[in-house]
């Protein structure tokens, strides 16, 4: 059993709140109107779906938390599991009405659910784990209840194994790879992109690479500018974050028919955690002016250590 004393923040797919700070995401899905994500601990620990409604006809909460309880005695039953809804009542989430749920069976599954009108979503979460684990798990599952964000103001929360960065609804998660050695991840706004990446163990990584500057050149760029064409650096500069001394590459498109491509790359070795990390922000040169307050924001909302 992890511990489940110590907490950390959580921020995916515009939900955020409090777990145990052991618990990793392990299961990421989306589709154009639902998204499913999973964190484990050795074993799966918590699960969190959303889907999309309409905000003029939201479905009806109780049916929607009744249809969802009656799949879950159908798998039981089909598994020959015992199944025992213990309790179902009303809570809140933020100002939501919502219902949560206690569920027995080959497992036991403390649950919410409610509509979130202000995104458009109905979210479920639900935390899984043994019996002998309810007193264990259910401080775990007030906590989620208490810090649960589904709606707010301004950009939101993105952690990615220890690294966060607050990034504005408008970004669309368009892909990621997690590895325990390089991870990186990349996001979509019309015709703006960033990237997020890191390299664990940096400590070894650098014996090889020597410094940011040579593992940005040899190792980290080819991944990060695969699909960004022919580029020309224009210029390096140093800048400070977190307290760190950073790297920031500029380089333009080379060949440009319709809009020259300005690509923003910043590099960091973050000792505390040792990892290697690099932000790259890619939009066409005429649009910068209307968006570096932006980049700025989003660069320096990186919390590394």
């Amino acid at each position: 059993m992890s511990d489940v004393r110590k907490f950390k923040e959580f921020g995916w797919r515009m939900l955020e709140f409090e777990v145990p700070e052991s618990w990793e995401i392990s299961v990421d899905s989306k589709g154009k109107d639902y998204a499913y994500f999973r964190l484990d601990y050795v074993y799966p620990r918590l699960e969190v779906k959303w889907e999309k409604i309409s905000k003029k006809r939201p479905p009806s909460l109780k049916t929607s938390v009744e249809e969802y309880l009656k799949e879950m005695e159908k798998k039981a039953k089909k598994s020959g599991a015992q199944y025992k809804l213990v309790n179902l009542r009303e809570v809140k989430v933020m100002s939501h009405p919502a219902l949560s749920f206690y569920v027995r069976s080959s497992g036991e599954t403390l649950g919410v659910c409610w509509c979130c009108p202000d995104t458009e979503r109905l979210v479920l979460l639900q935390l899984i784990f043994r019996p002998e684990e309810y007193h264990q798990m259910y401080p775990v599952f007030k906590r989620l209840l208490r810090t649960i964000r589904c709606h707010k103001k301004g950009p939101w929360l993105w952690y990615f194994y220890g690294l966060y960065v607050r990034i504005p609804q408008e970004y669309e998660l368009e892909d990621h790879k997690f590895t325990p050695a390089f991870s990186k991840v990349k996001f979509k706004k019309e015709d703006m992109g960033l990237i997020v990446a890191y390299h664990n163990i940096a400590n070894v990584v650098l014996e090889e690479y020597r410094s940011v500057d040579g593992w940005f050149k040899n190792f980290c760029k080819p991944r990060i500018f695969e699909d960004l064409g022919s580029l020309k650096l224009v210029n390096v500069e140093s800048f400070s974050i977190n307290g760190h001394d950073g790297r920031k590459y500029i380089y333009k498109s080379r060949f440009s028919f319709f809009k020259k491509l300005l690509v923003l790359s910043f590099s960091w070795l973050c000792n505390a955690s040792n990892r290697l990390i690099n932000l790259t922000f890619y939009l066409p040169e005429k649009m910068y002016s209307i968006v570096s307050e932006e980049i700025e924001e989003i660069l320096y909302s990186s919390k590394c250590h």
